[in-house]
């Protein structure tokens, strides 16, 4: 959101420096204001540039430690879908089957993940919704409370994840 705003500024002050330059009755100091807003926004473009690559990287290990952390808690009721050659890269997807709900996060471009909860009846998903990532969070553990509250087995596999 942020570089949709600065950018478009950035870009407009790198077109008309020079022109700024030329406008009757600019003195020097005038001038260097200028420069200075423009030295301003390129330094603005590379900070968020900057965040943007940290964020990806934060989105990337979160999704990593839930895989394996479900994974290793839910066995068959998880997916972990891998990039790369032979599925051993970073997460791409995981997906939970709770009940008749399946939970899924993907990684996007960049740094964006598509968190959805889907409805399934007979183990066909009829609609998927996307949230934001805390609420699928949210959603998920109070969904895996109601299924340990109803089996022994569950509520063991869940202790692990804890």
């Amino acid at each position: 959101m942020l570089r949709k705003v600065v950018t478009p500024q950035r870009d407009l002050f790198a077109r008309g420096i020079d022109q700024l330059s030329e406008l009757p009755g600019l003195v020097l100091d005038q001038r260097d204001y200028f420069r200075d807003v423009y030295d301003h926004l390129i330094r603005i473009s590379e900070l968020i540039d900057s965040y943007r690559d940290l964020l990806a990287g934060d989105v990337g290990r979160l999704i990593d430690f839930l895989a394996v952390r479900l994974a290793a808690a839910l066995p068959g009721a998880v997916d972990v879908q891998h990039h790369g050659l032979f599925g051993k890269g970073k997460v791409d997807n995981v997906k939970v089957v709770a009940g008749d709900e399946q939970y899924e996060l993907a990684l996007g471009r960049g740094s964006a993940v598509q968190a959805t909860i889907g409805h399934a009846v007979h183990g066909v998903v009829l609609r998927r919704d996307p949230v934001p990532i805390g609420e699928w969070i949210r959603r998920l553990l109070t969904r895996l409370e109601t299924l340990a509250a109803e089996s022994s087995e569950t509520r063991a596999a869940l202790e692990g994840l804890l």
